[in-house]
């Protein structure tokens, strides 16, 4: 069964090459959380001519959030200019006016040159074509706000040959979509996070005529998805920026608003892949497209590109200055802007206050405030303080003592067994589909696929499952007792990088418990969110951690071992989420060379044998001006471990060296740090490099195991700001008030290391 995406590989894109740059950018931008529906009026048709087939239907909350920002990324950091940006949200699109805007702003009005972005972020959904070209007889498609009152989906087919008569006019093509087709029972532990699809439409189109057509893709075009064919989109809180966006595009804005202008798609995808998978477990971004596309920078190819990111006054009032572009920029409070359209004692100005995703306001810091005009541009100086996001676990709510929760848990098995149901005990490794029965605070709810969930005492949930399924497999979900969830660290320290969610869906990790009738014993472990044990060998987090055995005797011992597991994936969860000033990047990328194949490896599989570790040279050999970078590579694996690979002794991290700047050949293309044996067992890794201009006092905070019950709230007297973040990565806790820090990079490598499965 393909995805639109991949059906959008299909779809998807680009264009005949031009040797020329493109000559203008357009840009239409689809977002839709409201669909519009009436169930009163289509029960009322039912029987009739005019009838609506049933279809389950759900509204969205961050499509147009998503929208908004990719325009805000598509002026400040590409160039676009606004009135070539064109936007369709909710109500506006419906079924003709998608139709009619890609004729026109897609095909009609570009040039042969020119730069063209799709993007669509809505639900998506497949209708059945029984005269269709593909095994499945179903068609990919966009579901417009309209669609619940007859207006028919837009299929993947009709999209391809609108998209390929904008390549017939040799424009540079590229789509986007954060949307799904088609997906897979979720399995494990449910997250409860929003999916943007919605169940396929029941009539038949019965149409052959678009079937065959050339794919676009094909001609060099490039396509982004959201997830895999057998994977859903979802969107989540994003407890920075307070709104509910697409997990895919809020990873996409912003590791591109990290990377340089020219880095390539490749390169920006593995770490949008990262970090959608250390945010959600169950959704695989994709990219597809000929090498050409893939491995050359998003928008052209231009040497000078600009890397740097601005922001327009939307108006002024004395000393106070409205921009448009806040978080969705990459501005925080601090972050200090000069004003780009003033070349003489340009004005500078702070921001103080981020009232939405894309709007600031600052104060004139310097210079002369009469001089800012409605419409200039600031160009974004230091991005301010970012503060790190709390890395949340869900506690289902307790459940009184030791012995009364393990009475009911022996009582709920044998129900179970009597019934006929098979036990699920974990939940991860189950293929089959099963109900999930959990404690909300009172009474226990069964949650089964394709039904209305059933609440009650926790016999009436269990038993329930017997009128769902023929051969019932049940998992139920016990809660902490009360001694357990009172008495995590983070439950009871403020500055602690772990927080409670409030609910399933907004957690990276839940408190799971479970009965094992092996034992006889309640045990208890963390788990990702929907995550399958398919997943231990992509994931850069454990999918779930070691079982924690409960005893009446010793409940301390239990509490603790789970609180160091916690405190372990936080960790490293803090550096993959943390953000380096944008305009700070270290002019070297770190890469893989195999020592007997010499192959270059930037991303990927490193297979069991030896590797140099090198950095690759991206600004030549006799740069006009750079200063060296301290230099500190680590790495983490999702067993949790990490560790200091360079430097290995305490000599200088200085690159590059003061030979190499002054000799008469210049830096070096590459620079090999140290070799690293690669052995059997699989992991993933995540490589990290941080570039500093002053070194840190003391870099073996990375191979320090986490803090575990103990954090000092204070930090060691003369810290520079570089060191007090690194030494709140180190204790899992967050940092409050610290100074901007302004000269340091963080890049990320990601790699998948020993014999694959």
């Amino acid at each position: 069964m393909k995805k639109i995406l991949i059906s959008f590989t299909l779809l998807c894109l680009s264009l005949g090459f031009s040797e020329l740059y493109a000559q203008n950018k357009h840009a239409l931008l689809i977002g839709i959380d409201k669909y519009i529906y009436d169930e009163p009026a289509v029960v009322a048709t039912l029987g009739t001519a005019n009838a609506v087939p049933p279809r389950r239907w759900s509204d969205l909350r961050g499509a147009v959030n998503d929208a908004r920002n990719m325009k805000e990324l598509l002026v400040s950091r590409f160039g676009f200019d606004r009135d070539n940006i064109h936007t369709l949200y909710n109500e506006e699109a419906t079924r003709d006016n998608i139709l009619a805007a890609i004729q026109q702003y897609i095909i009609d009005i570009p040039e042969p040159g020119d730069e063209v972005f799709f993007f669509y972020a809505g639900h998506g959904s497949q209708v059945p074509n029984s005269l269709s070209d593909e095994l499945n007889k179903l068609d990919e498609t966009l579901v417009p706000t309209d669609a619940f009152f007859g207006a028919p989906d837009i299929r993947d087919k009709e999209l391809r040959k609108l998209f390929n008569n904008a390549l017939d006019k040799d424009v540079r093509l590229t789509l986007i979509f954060d949307s799904c087709h088609s997906g897979s029972i979720t399995r494990g532990v449910p997250s409860g996070i929003a999916e943007r699809k919605i169940d396929p439409a029941l009539y038949d189109v019965a149409d052959a005529s678009l079937n065959n057509l050339p794919s676009p893709e094909e001609r060099g075009a490039l396509v982004l998805s959201s997830a895999r064919d057998e994977q859903t989109a979802k969107e989540r809180y994003n407890r920075q920026t307070d709104a509910i966006t697409g997990i895919f595009t809020d990873s996409f804005i912003r590791v591109v608003r990290e990377s340089a202008p020219n880095e390539p798609v490749s390169r920006i995808m593995a770490r949008v892949n990262a970090i959608v998978s250390s945010s959600i477990s169950d959704q695989d971004p994709v990219l597809a497209g000929l090498p050409e596309r893939v491995n050359a920078p998003l928008f052209g190819t231009e040497a000078d590109a600009d890397d740097a990111v601005y922001a327009g006054v939307l108006q002024r009032a004395g000393n106070i200055v409205v921009l448009q572009g806040g978080r969705a920029i990459g501005l925080n409070n601090g972050a200090v802007l000069q004003h780009h359209t003033q070349h003489e004692n340009p004005v500078e100005i702070r921001v103080t206050q981020l009232n939405q995703l894309t709007e600031a306001i600052a104060e004139i810091i310097s210079g002369d405030a009469s001089s800012v005009k409605e419409g200039d541009l600031f160009k974004v100086v230091s991005f301010g303080i970012n503060e790190a996001e709390p890395f949340l676990v869900y506690l289902p709510p307790s459940a009184g003592t030791y012995d009364a929760l393990l009475s009911m848990a022996r009582n709920a098995f044998t129900d179970a067994e009597r019934a006929g149901m098979t036990w699920v005990v974990d939940p991860l490794s189950k293929q089959e589909q099963f109900a999930y029965v959990h404690y909300t605070g009172g009474s226990w709810m069964n949650e089964f696929f394709g039904e209305q969930p059933v609440q009650g005492e926790i016999v009436q949930a269990i038993s329930a499952q017997r009128s769902f399924d023929a051969e019932p497999s049940v998992f139920v979900h016990f809660p902490p007792t009360d001694d357990i969830r009172s008495n995590f660290d983070f439950v009871k320290d403020e500055r602690s990088m772990i927080g409670v969610a409030e609910s399933r869906d907004q957690a990276d990790y839940i408190l799971t418990g479970y009965y094992n009738p092996r034992t006889d014993q309640l045990e208890y472990r963390w788990v990702r969110p929907n995550a399958t044990m398919d997943e231990v060998n992509r994931s850069v987090f454990p999918v779930q951690t070691e079982s924690v055995r409960l005893s009446s005797q010793n409940p301390r011992a239990a509490y603790t071992e789970l609180n160091r597991q916690i405190n372990a994936i936080s960790r490293i969860k803090g550096w993959l989420d943390l953000e380096a000033p944008p305009g700070n990047r270290f002019p070297f990328t770190m890469a893989f060379r195999n020592t007997s194949t010499g192959e270059i490896i930037e991303s990927g599989h490193l297979s069991v044998g030896s590797y140099d570790l090198i950095l690759q040279n991206t600004m030549g050999s006799h740069p006009r001006a750079f200063d060296s970078h301290h230099v500190y590579i680590f790495f983490a694996d999702n067993s949790g471990r990490m560790g200091l690979l360079y430097p290995q002794t305490s000599s200088s991290s200085a690159l590059p060296t003061g030979e190499m700047i002054n000799s008469d050949e210049g830096i070096p293309a590459e620079i090999s740090l140290l070799t690293v044996p690669i052995e059997a067992p699989t992991a993933v890794n995540t490589v990290f490099m941080l570039t500093s201009k002053v070194p840190l006092t003391n870099p073996g905070v990375f191979n320090q195991q986490p803090v575990v019950g103990v954090r000092s709230g204070t930090r060691a007297p003369g810290m520079s700001p570089l060191d007090a973040l690194i030494s709140d990565r180190t204790t899992a806790t967050r940092t409050f008030g610290s100074p901007p820090v302004v000269d340091w990079s963080l890049s990320r490598l990601f790699v998948t290391t020993g014999s694959k499965p």
